[in-house]
């Protein structure tokens, strides 16, 4: 299967012979004592194949670099429940409720089951050197070193406001009302009238129960729904005091773009390049016309995905039929580390489903195009 994937010549050839080779610099630098693949995926939809790669990758890449570099690894999963689960608009404003203020721990558990652990317990146990954990957003935004690190960032707010948001420079602060939940997505009406290194105290208006003020201190207050960005900064900015720990951010090939406004957040906080946590993108997965394969796009049915089998969808589909899947896309993603050039590039969903059936001929077999709405979330 030499010609199984055929890739074009980067800017990386000569210079780059292996993945693995890219933590040398961070390892010779930093001397890390353990290196922590830090991945996260939302509960707002059913896994595609998309995501299951970039959770694929970030198991099977930390067993190389286990090997190769003899430093402990390991995978930390978030599940982030602060996506957006309802939302209204009023008067050009839109307010959301984040899916863990809106169905609680019970069901987002029951979420996170069906769509992630399953999954991640069997990558466990095919990848039995790398050690692993999983934890919700809700869970890292209470804790106190996460509360610390926001409130130090927030002190440097005017620094850091259009490095994260050139266009307005707002940062998306939610702050929930008491009452029911929503907050102002944009956050263009929550003020900071506060801070201290202790807390910080904002206020907001609700569309429903009016004017509010919210606490955040670093040891409890109130939700902490930040926008993608600005939470990202806060996770990686985590690292910069952990000397003996290296973390790598393993993210979908789409953040290539968006991680250039948290680079230079973290270049305004004083952070050098070896000093930030690594970063790994994944191969970009794209539809036909080019567009990422989102979850988006699957809830409403757009035309983005029409064609694509159901299975490359929602991934639970083949989970339930074959007991051996997470095997059969671990050997995929080891064809994609095999070499720079097939990792660091796009595929369509349908090339990636040829590859897939390279292996698994049965699955050329599967049945089902289109969307099957009600599954979808």
């Amino acid at each position: 299967m030499s010609d199984l994937i055929v890739s074009p010549a980067t800017n990386l050839d000569g210079s780059l012979y292996e993945i693995e080779d890219l933590f040398r610099p961070y390892i010779m630098h930093r001397r890390p004592k353990l290196i922590t693949f830090e991945v996260g995926a939302h509960v707002d939809g059913v896994p595609h194949i998309g995501t299951y790669l970039v959770l694929g990758v970030s198991f099977v890449l930390a067993e190389k670099i286990q090997k190769r570099y003899r430093i402990k690894t390991r995978v930390k999963f978030s599940i982030l429940d602060n996506a957006p689960h309802d939302s209204v608009e009023v008067e050009g404003r839109v307010f959301q409720r984040a899916y863990a203020l809106a169905l609680g721990k019970k069901e987002i558990g029951a979420l996170a089951e069906d769509y992630y652990l399953k999954h991640i317990r069997k990558l466990g146990q095919l990848l039995k050197t790398v050690d692993w954990e999983v934890q919700t957003y809700t869970e890292q935004q209470k804790s106190p070193a996460y509360r610390q690190k926001f409130l130090e960032v927030l002190r440097k707010r005017r620094v850091l406001r259009y490095c994260l948001a050139p266009s307005d420079g707002v940062l998306q602060i939610r702050i929930p009302c008491p009452h029911c939940g929503f907050a102002e997505k944009k956050a263009e009406g929550i003020k900071l009238v506060d801070l201290d290194e202790n807390r910080a105290v904002f206020s907001g208006s609700c569309f429903r129960h009016g004017a509010f003020t919210g606490e955040v201190k670093k040891d409890g207050g109130v939700f902490l729904d930040l926008n993608s960005l600005f939470r990202n900064l806060i996770k990686e900015f985590l690292y910069i005091d952990k000397e003996d720990e290296l973390g790598v951010m393993v993210k979908g090939g789409d953040w290539t773009f968006a991680s250039q406004l948290v680079d230079r957040a973290l270049g305004a906080l004083g952070c050098t390049t070896l000093q930030a946590p690594m970063r790994i993108f994944t191969p970009q997965i794209v539809t036909r016309e080019g567009g990422k394969l989102a979850k988006s796009a699957i809830r409403q049915r757009s035309c983005l995905v029409r064609g694509i089998p159901d299975w490359l969808l929602d991934m639970r589909m083949i989970e339930n039929k074959f007991a051996d899947h997470e095997e059969r896309l671990v050997w995929v993603v080891n064809k994609l580390l095999a070499s720079p050039r097939h990792f660091f590039r796009s595929y369509t969903v349908l090339e990636l489903k040829r590859i897939l059936c390279t292996y698994s001929k049965e699955w050329e077999d599967l049945k089902g195009c289109g969307n099957r709405a009600g599954n979808m979330r």
